[in-house]
């Protein structure tokens, strides 16, 4: 009878090492399979945002450069250019005449300003001259 014992368990510890031994390579296989295409998953969706969001960027960008391009067609714009530019070129002039005609184009280039939602709005020279900046005034 002993013997019959020990035949019943150990034919209880090969049946079930039998059993578990393909059970723990499909559980590992798919858990590898889950974990590649949870990785995929997550991969794709960051790309799809990274993708999304540089156009909004692009799209932001191309806005504003159309912005600042429509401003420098403005024939306002380029008569303000044109009188800061010549007043401060010409050291003959009181200052007062650089105030006057600053306080003419500020109201025009403040309200460009605001409605383009910039923060700051500087008119340069094309030879880098600074002839006026509206900083934070919107």
């Amino acid at each position: 009878m002993r013997g019959a014992r020990r035949l019943s368990g150990q034919l209880i510890v090969w049946f079930s090492v039998i059993a578990l031994v393909p059970l723990s390579i499909v559980t590992i296989a798919t858990h590898l399979a889950a974990k590649r295409a949870l990785h995929d998953q997550v991969t794709s969706g960051l790309f799809a945002t990274a993708k999304r969001e540089s156009a909004q960027l692009a799209a932001y960008l191309r806005e504003r450069e159309q912005n600042v391009a429509t401003l420098s067609r403005l024939p306002a714009t380029i008569a303000a250019l044109d009188d800061l530019g010549r007043a401060t070129v010409a050291p003959t002039q009181p200052v007062p005449t650089l105030d006057m005609r600053e306080r003419q184009y500020r109201p025009f280039l403040f309200s460009y300003q605001e409605a383009s939602g910039y923060d700051e709005l500087d008119l340069v020279l094309p030879d880098g001259r600074l002839v006026f900046a509206a900083r934070g005034l919107a």
